[in-house]
């Protein structure tokens, strides 16, 4: 490593650019957050697709993704211009993403609903990913201080939930403003995509590229062949879908939950806020305890703890509003850790494997990632929609108390399985503290 690069690793990355970096990541999980928290209402209530149909239209573009997600890591690993390997694609995804949220909530203009579902949806998917790999690569390469790179996927892991209850708390009444209809959710839609514009422009202006990487080319193979020997973040991922589906199946349940077990959709912006300020509290203790415990241990602990913390809010139920959104506060306390812990150990994956093979590549690992996050809103939202089937849930009328106590299960007793899932994988993590110095040092030696 060359002396200016360790001045690099020392030196911390400025607040401005810190700043940007959290803005672009918070404008695009608008957009985010509003596909997966409403897309499925809008095509179940308002285009009058079923909700079976919605789960296969996920299944299908997620399995385009397993293709299109990897592509465009590759594409990025094999990028080199003056503006960096990532950047120059938060440009050019600017105005794109604009016009296929437009799409994606506008009456199909041919005689099949169902088609142009599938036409918009998948089109929309392809070029969020041309945003994400590079967005979350980019946090990768704008230092080699570890600290510091846990510090800016922290503040990203941070303000994405935000964007959540934001998203949860002002699309009801911005729907109203708009007439609630089919077009309401388009010209709501365009407002946060616009956001997403610009924020996309503000990361590309303001970030900077600062890890030094070969200008060597590398090969398809080379590429593919880094991200099959990196075992280290294929256990990462296996423990991370699981926790993304629940997420996702949370987010996506939580107007249903206030709408019907509760019984007024107005309660969702407070069942939000319950989840995000706990999240929040839990991202930056967990940052913080990095620093000085393990990341797998601490995952560990978080997960166990969450896996009590659901079991307890099924035998809660919901006939008690204030002793529900109690307990489901003291639940979203280990939410958010490993919101940050995973993410960060992924990027000692992509320092692990560059030790293994002397190629670094971002693109491509971080690829799986927005595969992962994709195919678990995609998992989520099938999950969801065969189980309101399953609970006969019927659209707009009250439901059963049947119904209603299905609902409570899918929103404890399911996530309560899934993450017990989570923890298996994360047991078989090898980059412990002390491993990965070990790996640290002969970066530097290198």
């Amino acid at each position: 490593m060359t002396e200016g690069n360790t001045r690099v690793m020392k030196n911390q990355v400025s607040k401005s650019e810190k700043g940007a970096f959290v803005f672009g990541v918070f404008s695009q999980n608008l957009v985010f957050a509003f596909i997966s928290a409403y897309i499925m209402i809008y095509y179940t209530d308002h285009v009058g697709i079923s909700s079976t149909t919605v789960g296969i239209v996920f299944f299908v573009a997620r399995i385009w993704d397993a293709i299109n997600d990897p592509i465009m890591g590759i594409i990025t690993d094999k990028t080199n211009s003056r503006f960096g390997r990532f950047r120059p694609y938060l440009l050019f995804v600017s105005v794109p993403v604009f016009f296929s949220v437009f799409l994606l909530f506008t009456q199909s203009p041919i005689n099949n609903e169902i088609v142009w579902v599938y036409i918009t949806y998948i089109l929309f998917g392809m070029i969020y990913t041309v945003s994400d790999i590079p967005i979350w690569s980019l946090s990768s390469c704008m230092t080699n201080n570890p600290d510091e790179r846990t510090s800016i996927i922290s503040l990203g892991k941070a303000i994405s939930p935000i964007s959540f209850v934001l998203v949860t708390v002002f699309t009801v009444p911005l729907l109203d403003v708009f007439g609630g209809g089919k077009n309401a959710f388009r010209y709501v839609g365009m407002i946060y995509a616009g956001l997403m514009s610009i924020g996309m422009i503000i990361m590309f202006f303001k970030t900077r590229e600062r890890v030094n990487y070969s200008n060597k080319t590398l090969k398809v193979r080379e590429i593919l062949g880094a991200l099959f020997i990196n075992k280290p973040l294929l256990v990462v991922l296996g423990s991370q879908i699981f926790i993304v589906i629940v997420d996702n199946l949370i987010t996506a349940l939580l107007i249903y939950y206030a709408t019907y077990n509760l019984g007024d959709d107005g309660l969702a912006p407070l069942l939000s806020l319950t989840v995000l300020i706990p999240m929040l509290i839990s991202v930056f203790v967990a940052s913080k305890l990095s620093q000085f415990f393990d990341k797998k241990y601490l995952s560990i602990i978080f997960l166990m703890a969450r896996v009590i913390g659901y079991a307890t809010l099924y035998l809660v139920g919901f006939h008690n509003l204030y002793v529900f959104l109690g307990v489901l506060a003291l639940v979203s306390l280990t939410f958010g850790a490993t919101e940050v812990l995973l993410p960060s150990m992924m990027v000692e994956t992509i320092d692990y494997i560059q030790v293994k093979t002397g190629n670094r590549t971002e693109g491509i690992m971080w690829s799986t990632q927005t595969f992962i996050v994709k195919a678990g809103s995609s998992v989520s939202g099938i999950l969801l929609g065969v189980l309101l089937k399953v609970v006969n849930y019927v659209p707009n009328v009250p439901q059963t108390k049947d119904t209603l106590n299905g609902i409570h299960g899918i929103f404890t007793l399911l996530p309560a399985v899934l993450i017990t899932l989570a923890l298996i994988p994360m047991l078989f993590y090898p980059l412990t503290k002390d491993k990965y110095e070990l790996v640290l040092e002969d970066l530097e030696r290198k």
